[in-house]
Formats: C-alpha cells, sequence, structure tokens
C-alpha cells in the first residue's frame, strides 16, 4: 500500500503532458535550439568564407611544394640509371621530370581540397566574379550636391553676407527702382491676362519664370543676400496671383530652374525686361505677352511643375561596408536593399527613379503608399537581417512631397534635395515624414510623433519633421544619427 501511494505522489508531481504551459515551454525551447543551431550554421558559414581566400592559397602552395618533393625524388632517381636507359635521354628526361610534377600537384591538390568546406568552388566562384563594390560619388543621383552640375552663375548671391538694401525695406523704400519692381509683377499679370493662357497653370508657371528673372536684376541692383532675394520673389508673385505656399514652392526651386537650358530663355526674358523697365521700356506689356505665348505651348506642359511624393532609402554608412564585411558580404548587403526596394515599390504602385543599391529614389502618386512601402522595406530588411544576421541591413527611410519638375534628365528640383537631407537625419530602421506628408496623409494620421526640425538657409521657419509608427522595431543594428533637430 506505501508503495502504491508513493507511486500516485510521484504521478501528481509529475508535469502534464497535456498541460499547455508545458506544451508553451517545450515550444519556446525548440524555437530557442533552431534559433541558436541555425546562428551557428550562419557563423561557421561566415567563417568559412573569411577563411576561404587563405585556404585555397594554402592548398596550392602546398599542392606546388609537394610536386616539387616528387619532381627532386624522381630526378635523383633518373640519376642512378644506367647510361643505356633511354630515360638518361636529355628529352626524356625533362619529359619524365614535367609528368611527374604534374602528377604530383593533382594528387596532392585531390587530397588537399577534400579539406575545404563543402561547395567551396560555388563560394569561390561567387568571390571571382563579383565586382568590388564601391559606393557611389553622388549618392541619389548627386542630389545633394546640384552646384557641382551648375552651368550658369546662380540666380541669386547665397554667399553674400549682407544686403547693401534688406529686401524688407526694399519693398517699403519710395524709389524709381523699387516701383519698377512692384510695377513689374503687375506688368506681367497684365501681360498674362493678354493671352490665351490667362488662367492655365503653364500660364503662370510661365509668369513666374519670368518674375524670377526680374528679382535677379533686382538683386543684383541692390547687391541682395539670397535670404533677401528669396522675400522679395515670393511677396513679387503675390502681384500675378500665386498663393504664398506655391510662391515658397517656386522661390526655393527657382536656382534649379536657372541652371536648365529648358528654362533659362524665360529667366534672361525676365532679367532683360527688367532691365527694360529700368529705362522706361513702354511696351513691356507686349514683351511680356510675347514671351509667354512663345514658351507656354503644349510641348512644354511637361516642363511646368507637379505635386510629388517621393521616398528615399539609405543604407547607413555605405562606404564602410567593404571595410567592415569584405566585398562579398557587402555585395550582398547592397543586394538585399535592392531587392527590398525593388519590391516594396512595386508593390506600392510606385515607380522606381534611382536605385544604386546603397540608396533609392522612388515616387509615388499617394502619401499613403509611399508610408505603406516604406514600412514594406523596413519589414523585408529586417526578416533578411534575422536570417542572416552576420549580413545585417542598417537601412533609413524619409518621405517628402511637394512641387517637383522633371526635364529629359527626370526629376530635379528642392522637394528631393529636402527629402535626402531628411533621411540623413534619420537613425537606422527609422521613418521620417515631412509635415507635409503628416498634412496629406489620411489613413496614417495616427502614426506621427514629432522628430524635430530641418533648418533651411532661406527660409526663417524650419521645417517640422515627425517619425512614422510602424510595427516591427529595429531587430539589428540601430544606428545612425540621433533624432532632433537639424543644424543646417
Amino acid at each position: 500500500m506505501v508503495l502504491k501511494e508513493e507511486a500516485a505522489d510521484d504521478d501528481a508531481l509529475a508535469p502534464d503532458e497535456d498541460d499547455p504551459r508545458e506544451a508553451l515551454k517545450k515550444k519556446k525551447k525548440a524555437a530557442q535550439a533552431g534559433k541558436l543551431a541555425k546562428r551557428r550554421a550562419l557563423l561557421k558559414q561566415q567563417e568559412a568564407e573569411r577563411k576561404l581566400p587563405l585556404q585555397l592559397g594554402l592548398v596550392l602552395l602546398n599542392s606546388v611544394g609537394a610536386a616539387v618533393v616528387i619532381s627532386m625524388l624522381v630526378a635523383l632517381g633518373l640519376r642512378n640509371l644506367n647510361r643505356g636507359n633511354p630515360l638518361t635521354d636529355p628529352e626524356a628526361r625533362q619529359f619524365v621530370l614535367f609528368l611527374s610534377f604534374a602528377i604530383g600537384f593533382f594528387f596532392a591538390l585531390l587530397l588537399l581540397v577534400r579539406r575545404l568546406p563543402p561547395n567551396w568552388w560555388k563560394l569561390a566562384d561567387e568571390m571571382v566574379n563579383t565586382p568590388k563594390y564601391t559606393a557611389p560619388d553622388a549618392k541619389w543621383g548627386g542630389v545633394l550636391d546640384p552646384k557641382a552640375a551648375n552651368k550658369f552663375a546662380p540666380l541669386f548671391d547665397t554667399s553674400r553676407p549682407t544686403s547693401g538694401f534688406p529686401a524688407p525695406t526694399l519693398l517699403q523704400a519710395d524709389t524709381g527702382e523699387v516701383d519698377a519692381f512692384e510695377a513689374t509683377a503687375a506688368k506681367v499679370s497684365t501681360g498674362l491676362k493678354s493671352t490665351a493662357r490667362a488662367l492655365d497653370t503653364l500660364g503662370k508657371f510661365t509668369s513666374q519664370l519670368l518674375l524670377a528673372g526680374g528679382t535677379g536684376a533686382v538683386a543684383r541692383k541692390f547687391t541682395l543676400t539670397g535670404k533677401d532675394a528669396f522675400t522679395l520673389l515670393v511677396q513679387g508673385q503675390a502681384g500675378i496671383g500665386v498663393s504664398k505656399v506655391f510662391a515658397d514652392s517656386f522661390a526655393a526651386n527657382v536656382e534649379h530652374y536657372a541652371q536648365r537650358d529648358a528654362y533659362r530663355p524665360l529667366i534672361e526674358a525676365g532679367q532683360t525686361a527688367m532691365d527694360g523697365l529700368l529705362r522706361g521700356d513702354p511696351d513691356l506689356e507686349a514683351s511680356i505677352a510675347a514671351s509667354v505665348n512663345a514658351w507656354a505651348n503644349d510641348e512644354n506642359k511637361r516642363l511646368a511643375p507637379k505635386i510629388v511624393t517621393f521616398m528615399v532609402s539609405d543604407i547607413v554608412d555605405a562606404d564602410g561596408l567593404v571595410a567592415r564585411l569584405g566585398n562579398l558580404r557587402a555585395q550582398r548587403v547592397v543586394r538585399a536593399h535592392h531587392q527590398a526596394a525593388k519590391t516594396a515599390i512595386g508593390r506600392h504602385a510606385g515607380t522606381e527613379v534611382r536605385n544604386g543599391g546603397d540608396g533609392a529614389l522612388a515616387t509615388f502618386p499617394d502619401p499613403d503608399w509611399a508610408i505603406a512601402a516604406a514600412k514594406d522595406i523596413l519589414t523585408r530588411i529586417n526578416a533578411h537581417n534575422a536570417a542572416q544576421p552576420h549580413l545585417s541591413a542598417n537601412v533609413r527611410i524619409a518621405i517628402h512631397a511637394g512641387e517637383t519638375a522633371a526635364d529629359a534628365n527626370g526629376f530635379f528640383g528642392a522637394t528631393i534635395v529636402t527629402a535626402a537631407r531628411m533621411c540623413q537625419l534619420a537613425r537606422a530602421g527609422q521613418i521620417l515624414a515631412s509635415d507635409l506628408i503628416k498634412a496629406f496623409c489620411k489613413q496614417n494620421a495616427a502614426a506621427f510623433t514629432e522628430f524635430g526640425s530641418l533648418a533651411d538657409e532661406l527660409v526663417d521657419t524650419p521645417r517640422p519633421l515627425f517619425e512614422v509608427a510602424w510595427v516591427g522595431g529595429v531587430e539589428y543594428g540601430d544606428i545612425g544619427k540621433a533624432p532632433g533637430a537639424s543644424a543646417g
């Protein structure tokens, strides 16, 4: 009886196999064991990749050494042969030595390659045929260095520390030149109304370009700083019926327009018109009307700006990939980002503009779709990092929208530059959005938290930035810039 009671007590203390808590513990242990085994296998593969070049070199060196030893032994044997032996002939002797070297080399090679890791030939082929990775000199097509491609002198002098005549004072001053500038805006409006493009978007854009040229002439006349010239151009556009938001947008893009052949003739026409007005030219309205009619045609509709949403992605510290991982693994990281960006952009109705592997630029018809694509990219990157932690990709993303134009070389302007600058402020695994994206988004209204701001040398008020919340977070490599306000 005592034995039966003790056995019953043991059964009562034993864990119940049907207990869901025990089943969950077993499942967790199995998952942890699987992850550990996978991590060990990955580390073993990484170590094999690292050692393979040295191992191949040692195999070749040892094979040559073995072949030399065998050849020397054969040579000693040939020296002991009788003179009548055919192998004592010099040519036959050389052939025998060559044959012994070749046989020794290949036999040694066959024995030594068995010590190499499995599928070593595939890895060696990949190492040999993978081109050396070099980070692009100009990421995202060089949008962060637009001055490098400047063909003309800047319209406004941003290097000047102070204005000879500050813009706010200039607009209030009672001088003939200021009256002439104010009259320019009115005459541009009058000249525009006399054309078939009076209320047309392209016609208004044409008049903005003419006014920009006139502003450039005034800026040189009064030695204005870039900021004061910017203020003057924004206020001048009110005279032709342009709202403050679009006036600011045009002024931010004006230097980009001034460097392109398609827009340059109108800007120069505006400068000429302003010079003529200062000289008292009575036919300014007719001159402006002629310029508008000549440029604002159906063929140039494609040159007018449109509201475009841009998404920019970037591998953090792409320049140090080769030094940190080696060429082969650096290329794999770049390919992982390239594929993740390409797939996500396509799935969410985006258009890939540029994708250099370490940095992608895409456009979207809707800001919500851009945010969905950004989340998709980071989800795919996280999956890649979890599967291959030794090839971790640290990716950051920025989204911005605004007026953007395009010519034969593609999109250009301040909107792309702002998106790229925003991306450089982000940390790995982070999505940053501008205030305009937050305002435009409907589906993701609750996903934004304040991040900091982005300063601009031409605008007094910095642009607010927001972090977009997403499920997943960063599993590997939370690196990059710390959040906060931009200094420049």
